[in-house]
């Protein structure tokens, strides 16, 4: 009798460990489960070995995870940019002879060459797609164009006396007074005076500091980026031989001329809009090619390029540039 109530409690403890070993490998790729044998007063403990199906979520990821071991890149661009300016009258007197026609200042066009150097320093992934901060500096070529009204012909105001000058549509009427006879005999005329259009034209060497937040929506997909920044422009002084004209309705005018005009460096505001593909064929590591986008750019507000006690010049400028970006 004592040999059976021995038999049952070994045969409960055998039964316990097996159960404890199983639910201790639950997660463990073999689970080892015991033979209990009695043959009298011997009891021998044999352990196979079963094999458990792995788990499914070990499996490897089917989508390759983006590289991001590419931060840096470099960048040349090419396009078109227009100056828009405002040149006003700081007399009290007279006025430019622009204002005076009513003839605004048109924006002039230019080409602008550049490139930059950029280190993307996060990446931050969504539901959309991933957002990427990035850092720019580089350098630009480009130009500052001013057109504006002037009189073709000076000596066309070399009169006896002018009497009036009058703006009508576009047309520089001048009134003068014509002497017939002696001293102080004669008649007012009036004569419509040649106008042209020149410009001033200036070089100026851009190096700017950008910070540009791009949205990637996926390889081979259209991205989208916003950024902003500064330019630190210097300005060469311009060649023009022009000569800018202000007058009154009195008949009384001053001149200025364009080549004594001395523009000032500019510290500018920048913000831009582009768009940018990739157009290669690897899918493993996408940053280190290349893409090829387009922009448009702003220099806003105005900046004050030049200002004595005749005039007042203001500037802003606007461009639209195509580039293609190297990843390193």
């Amino acid at each position: 009798m004592p040999n059976i109530f021995l038999y049952s409690a070994l045969l409960i403890i055998g039964a316990s460990g097996s159960f404890t070993r199983c639910y201790a490998n639950v997660f463990s790729c073999k689970e080892l489960i015991d033979t209990l044998i009695i043959d009298a007063d011997t009891i021998y403990i044999e352990r196979d070995l079963i094999s458990v199906p792995e788990d499914s979520l070990l499996e490897n990821a089917t989508q390759p995870s983006r590289n991001n071991s590419h931060p840096w890149s470099v960048a040349l661009s090419a396009g078109v940019n227009l100056t828009a300016a405002r040149i006003t009258s700081n007399s009290t007197e007279l006025i430019s002879l622009n204002d005076f026609l009513g003839i605004p200042y048109s924006p002039r066009a230019n080409e602008v060459l550049g490139a930059d150097f950029g280190y993307r320093f996060l990446q931050l992934p969504g539901s959309i797609g991933t957002i990427e901060l990035s850092a720019f500096s580089g350098y630009a070529f480009n130009k500052i164009d001013l057109g504006f009204t002037s009189i073709k012909n000076e000596f066309e105001l070399i009169k006896d006396s002018v009497v009036f000058f009058h703006g009508d549509e576009g047309i520089l009427n001048m009134g003068f007074f014509f002497r017939t006879g002696a001293p102080g005999e004669g008649e007012v005329d009036s004569v419509d005076i040649s106008l042209y259009r020149p410009k001033i034209s200036c070089r100026t060497h851009d190096f700017f500091l950008k910070l540009r937040g791009t949205l990637d929506l996926g390889f081979r997909k259209t991205r989208f980026y916003a950024e902003t920044g500064v330019i630190r422009r210097f300005v060469a002084p311009n060649s023009s031989n022009a000569v800018f004209y202000f007058m009154n309705e009195s008949g009384y005018y001053q001149v200025l001329e364009s080549k004594q005009i001395r523009p000032a460096n500019l510290i500018v505001p920048h913000i831009g809009l582009g768009i940018e593909k990739n157009f290669a064929e690897d899918t493993v590591n996408p940053e280190k090619l290349f893409l090829v986008g387009a922009s448009i750019n702003a220099s806003l507000p105005r900046s004050t390029i030049y200002n004595n006690e005749l005039l007042s010049i203001e500037i802003g400028n606007l461009s639209f540039n195509a580039f293609v970006r190297f990843f390193l």
